[in-house]
């Protein structure tokens, strides 16, 4: 009995003494983490430095201001557009980025990556600054996309208002082309994505609606313009697919295609998803 006794008393012993080595360790392990992080010492992992501005990048995002009817609700309503874009719009082998602006009046930015750690904000020299005027909405977002086949990624603007595109001159310009490619004139948009839906080597544009087209934020008939329901409404603004024929994107094919109305709908990067070489899209329900 005795002899049971003392090998429960030796084995609780080891455990304490076990338990409290492991916790030093995790102390000393916690302070060594702490240190290093404090000294700067990247051996453990990595940590990011905002340099911005040392950089040449001054950016600051303006959100719109819409009917004053929807005052006791602007941040939420209004807090939408500042979105990056990224891309090496003059293939000189280092990514550039273009940064959407909301405020009406307010000018996005283009910066050109000088392939030493810093930026130029060219925007205005290359034609893609001055894009939210009075009256033709605010910029919600953009994405890249070389849509002609040239070897240069243009640029497509989405809005909540008209959107835009322009094509990329070689590097050295951008030329609007939004009026004669078959674009609608006034999108509540707040995505959009470029590929090649059927295959034809040419890239598609999809566009996605989030209000109705007929709901003017900045002058509201209503202010019933929220989605009826958080899941299944049926009151959003409708999508557009854009087929690329070559010359333009012409032929608008999202109701053809059934993706028309789709409402309140993020969409994911089209992908791959049954055993076919067409991509598919993936969509997600929006949180509001």
């Amino acid at each position: 009995m005795s002899r049971t006794l003392h090998l429960i008393w030796t084995t609780l012993l080891v455990a304490m003494l076990v338990g409290v080595v492991v916790i030093n360790r995790s102390i000393v392990e916690s302070r060594r983490a702490a240190a290093a992080a404090e000294s700067g010492d990247l051996r453990r992992g990595f940590r990011f430095e905002e340099v911005s501005a040392a950089r040449g990048v001054r950016f600051v995002h303006q959100a719109p201001t819409f009917d004053a009817k929807l005052e006791h609700i602007m941040p939420q309503i209004a807090s939408m557009g500042a979105a990056v874009a990224v891309a090496d719009f003059d293939r000189d082998g280092w990514l550039d980025f273009y940064v959407t602006n909301s405020g009406e009046g307010s000018l996005n930015a283009l910066y050109r990556n000088n392939g030493d750690g810093t930026f130029t904000e060219v925007a205005a020299a290359m034609g893609v600054a001055d894009v939210n005027r009075p009256g033709t909405g605010v910029s919600t977002g953009a994405v890249w996309g070389d849509y002609d086949n040239d070897g240069y990624e243009d640029l497509f603007l989405y809005k909540y208002g008209r959107p835009e595109l322009f094509r990329n001159d070689g590097g050295v310009r951008f030329e609007r082309v939004t009026d004669r490619v078959g674009l609608p004139a006034w999108v509540n948009s707040n995505a959009a994505i470029w590929f090649d839906f059927d295959r034809d080597g040419w890239l598609d544009l999809f566009l996605g609606g989030y209000w109705s087209e007929s709901v003017d934020l900045w002058n509201l008939e209503t202010t019933r313009i929220m989605p009826e329901s958080f899941e299944y409404a049926e009151n959003g603004g409708r999508n557009y697919l854009f087929r690329n024929l070559g010359d333009g994107l012409v032929g608008e094919r999202a109701e053809a295609v059934g993706v028309a109305n789709l409402s309140l709908l993020k969409i994911s990067e089209p992908t791959r998803i049954r055993r076919s070489s067409y991509a598919g899209f993936l969509f997600e329900k929006k949180n509001m």
